[in-house]
């Protein structure tokens, strides 16, 4: 399944201030056989139900590793903005 590699693959590439996070996979893959979801530290990114990739032209979407890349970057500076205001 395309979705379970691409998450794989970006957990095996996640790092933090330089350092490899090769115990903390922050991209999530869940699956019942026929539905899926994907989520980065527990915010659901997108599902077989939602899928809200931008459209590139009338018959190609964006690829779902850039719009997860680009999703887990929001989910990101997000935690970072609450942790300042705290």
């Amino acid at each position: 399944m395309e979705e379970l590699k691409i998450v794989e693959s970006l957990n095996n590439e996640t790092f933090i201030d330089g350092r490899s996070m090769e115990y903390i996979e922050p991209f999530n893959f869940e699956s019942n056989g026929y539905l899926w979801k994907i989520s980065f530290m527990g915010v659901d990114l997108i599902s077989s139900d939602n899928d809200e990739r931008e459209w590139l032209n009338d018959d190609e979407q964006e690829s779902l590793r850039d719009f997860l890349i680009r999703e887990s970057k929001k989910v990101l500076l997000d935690i970072t903005v609450r942790m300042q205001q705290v």
